[in-house]
């Protein structure tokens, strides 16, 4: 009697059954990666274009006009046409794109479905970015800018920063000075917070950017 190469109907079904527990575990996992990547991608979505933005107007050199008679470099983050997209322009406006030589918009990154913009204005608590969000930034330093008619350098997506107050004791004398706190970074004008989060608002990745220039995005 031969011995028996083929596989029978229950194994195969036990095989079969072991994949599907398999794969039906491994979803969960796989679905967070995806949505945390989502947000990662879109974070670092807008700080591509605004570094991008930064760098024009660094090297662009002074305009012999007045700078808030120029037009700037600046980044619009806007969901009007549906996903979220951030987009590189050249004026004063969310409509002044920054072309190329073709024509066709220089530099625009439409972010993942999955994630999701979210302002906050005036220190309110967030929203769902409904519209468009603008800045820009000043010639030369690269510093943002609310608008180019107001050449103040301003924060993006920070809440106002107080200073802790200074402390200052003589031992022999047994006296106290304390400094009032001032604000260090006021809150920004132009929203007090930017961050970029999955449908489900499990992840989320802060955005900003301080009046010297400096950009940064991490977990809050």
């Amino acid at each position: 009697m031969t011995p028996r190469s083929a596989v029978s109907a229950i194994e195969l079904l036990v095989v079969i059954g072991i994949m599907i527990t398999l794969v039906s575990l491994s979803m969960p996992g796989i679905y967070a990666a995806q949505r945390r990547s989502a947000v990662q991608t879109g974070a670092e979505a807008i700080l591509r274009v605004a570094a991008k933005a930064q760098q024009l107007a660094k090297h662009a050199g002074v305009p012999e006009d007045r700078l808030e008679n120029c037009p700037h470099y600046g980044i619009a983050i806007s969901t009007v046409n549906g996903p979220a997209e951030a987009t590189l322009i050249f004026g004063s406006s969310a409509n002044d794109v920054a072309v190329d030589a073709t024509g066709a918009p220089s530099m625009r990154v439409v972010l993942p479905r999955q994630a999701q913009i979210w302002v906050g204005l005036n220190g309110a608590d967030a929203n769902a970015l409904s519209g468009t969000l603008i800045w820009y930034y000043q010639f030369g330093s690269g510093r943002p800018l609310r608008i180019p008619t107001s050449q103040e350098p301003v924060s993006i997506g920070v809440r106002s920063q107080v200073a802790k107050a200074a402390q200052v004791r003589n031992t022999s004398y047994g006296w106290l000075t304390i400094a009032p706190a001032v604000a260090a970074i006021p809150d920004s004008t132009v929203c007090t917070e930017l961050s970029v989060r999955s449908l489900d608002g499990r992840y989320r990745l802060a955005v900003a950017v301080y009046p010297l220039g400096l950009s940064t995005s991490g977990v809050f």
